[in-house]
């Protein structure tokens, strides 16, 4: 997205559930920070996720910034001439995300993480 907004979040959960919860079955807990838009006036969670803020002013609890030096790896060091061969490596980075998941919890699965994990038996 170009931008981000309460209704940006608002798109992007109701997505989220109709895609990931379609029957409204399960109860999906999402954590985030506390960004202004995460918790604004008219925030709109659908039934069936939770959303879980972490403490203010902790960077380092959030699994996502863990994520960054893995995403270096395919960047660092290489010149790109447009934005769109950018663009191309940094997408190609993230399916390998999506396919690895077990590579990518063991870089950013912090203890306390892991024990909400299993107190909600995700997988």
């Amino acid at each position: 997205m170009p931008s981000v907004s309460v209704e940006v979040l608002n798109l992007a959960l109701s997505e989220f559930s109709r895609d990931v919860n379609p029957e409204g079955k399960k109860q999906l807990i999402l954590l985030l920070d506390r960004a202004c838009f995460h918790t604004g006036k008219g925030l709109e969670v659908p039934q069936g996720i939770e959303l879980f803020y972490l403490p203010p002013y902790t960077p380092e609890l959030q699994p996502a910034e863990r994520l960054w030096s893995l995403l270096r790896e395919v960047v660092v060091n290489k010149v790109f001439t447009k934005l769109s061969a950018l663009e191309e490596v940094v997408m190609k980075r993230c399916q390998w995300f999506t396919r690895n998941r077990e590579k990518v919890r063991a870089h950013v699965g912090f203890e306390w993480i892991c024990k909400i994990e299993k107190q909600y038996e995700f997988r």
